[in-house]
């Protein structure tokens, strides 16, 4: 028989596991100065970012329209020991502007699931919406290739959707 918390503790261990990743990374703190452009949130308000490695993906999470985090993983750090002091950790704040906010929002596009939220309703958002909203987060497999051998792993990627076609009252009829 299985005991029912077996499942609880696993999840509460993932948990930690995850804290304890994401608490001894490097931090920026991204200050948006463009007002005409807010950061954008959505029902899944993270974004991916790949990276040079191709086992590492930056998590971008926007806070408030003028304010968001990328958390930046280390692979080197030992996952296999939980430090939650987080001596690893370090932040930094950086201001960005216009073309930087506008490829964070374009991530956090097409990141979301279903629903983009903003702030305010200029004539740009909709066409920007519209433009990155075929786009989705897949996991794959990646071979990297090494002297001794080949390593498989996972990790996610923003693939493109195909659109979907509604049918129309006259393409029914």
């Amino acid at each position: 028989m299985i005991d029912p918390k077996y499942p609880q503790a696993i999840g509460i261990d993932s948990i930690r596991k995850f804290i304890n990743i994401f608490g001894n990374c490097k931090w920026e703190i991204l200050k948006n100065d463009s007002k005409d452009s807010p950061f954008f949130t959505s029902d899944f308000p993270i974004a991916i970012e790949k990276t040079s490695d191709p086992r590492v993906l930056n998590r971008i999470v926007p806070l408030a329209p003028n304010l968001a985090v990328r958390i930046k993983p280390d692979i080197s750090i030992d996952r296999t020991q939980i430090d939650l002091s987080f001596s690893k950790f370090s932040c930094v704040s950086r201001h960005i502007g216009h073309g930087d906010v506008a490829k964070i929002n374009t991530l956090l596009v097409r990141c979301a699931e279903e629903t983009v939220f903003y702030r305010d309703n200029p004539a740009w958002v909709l066409p920007f919406i519209r433009k990155n909203q075929h786009y989705r987060i897949e996991t794959c497999s990646k071979e990297l290739r090494t002297t001794t051998g080949t390593i498989l792993f996972s990790t996610q990627s923003v693939v493109a959707t195909v659109p979907s076609v509604e049918p129309t009252r006259a393409s029914v009829e």
